[in-house]
């Protein structure tokens, strides 16, 4: 199999600590990029791409994550990955936002949505900022809240934040899962945006320029 590296950068307490490492995937990911977030099949490859590499890294993620949870303010327990694709730029790279969670249904679903909303308005922001950081693939990477497959999952139809591999896995989580769903946009949300600019600087006689992405949320 034909491979690229690529740089994939982990973001953790919002943007305050972050570290990156270079890894080799697919390059059929990199070639095809532009159908990240929106043909199943890519997405269903990014995500078995991603899955090993977020796992490899989760000691030094949870390592370098804030000791309270991001949504409740309670000693975090638990981490929430999610992988941004911006596979489309000159230097190809993967950023994972690193989340610290209290490990309670209601802060994680809370966080999802949150990333959901975020995601979405980066995409929304690709068009306008295309000429200069590329274009920003966003998708959740989704895992059967039971087993941990990402075969054939879907979201819960209520909140959209957790998803089941099946019916039966569904229905064997729900005692635990109904007393944290709630639809989406029914709970207070923070504010997020990201800002964006350009650095240059010169090399061995070289200009060099590099486009940046801070990701930043309200308290």
């Amino acid at each position: 199999m034909a491979t690229s590296t690529v740089q994939v950068e982990f973001i953790c307490q919002f943007g305050a600590r972050q570290f990156t490492h270079n890894h080799s995937i697919a390059r059929s990911l990199v070639i095809e990029a532009n159908r990240a977030g929106r043909d199943a099949e890519y997405n269903e490859r990014f995500a078995q791409a991603m899955m090993p590499l977020m796992k490899e890294h989760e000691p030094a993620c949870r390592s370098a994550s804030g000791a309270f949870c991001e949504c409740c303010g309670r000693f975090a327990t638990d981490i929430l990955q999610s992988p941004i694709s911006m596979l489309h730029g000159d230097k190809p790279r993967i950023v994972v936002w690193v989340t610290s969670l209290c490990g309670s249904g209601q802060c994680e679903i809370k966080m999802r949505q949150e990333m959901q909303l975020m995601m979405q308005e980066m995409r929304q922001e690709d068009e306008m900022l295309g000429e200069v950081l590329g274009r920003t693939d966003c998708m959740e990477v989704k895992l059967c809240k039971v087993c941990g497959t990402t075969v054939g999952v879907k979201r819960c139809d209520r909140c959209h934040a957790v998803a089941y591999c099946g019916k039966d896995h569904q229905k064997a989580d729900w005692k635990v899962h109904k007393k944290a769903c709630v639809p989406r946009g029914c709970q207070q949300t923070r504010r997020v945006w990201k800002e964006t600019g350009t650095t240059s600087e010169i090399v061995d006689g070289v200009r060099q320029q590099t486009s940046w992405v801070h990701i930043v949320a309200d308290e």
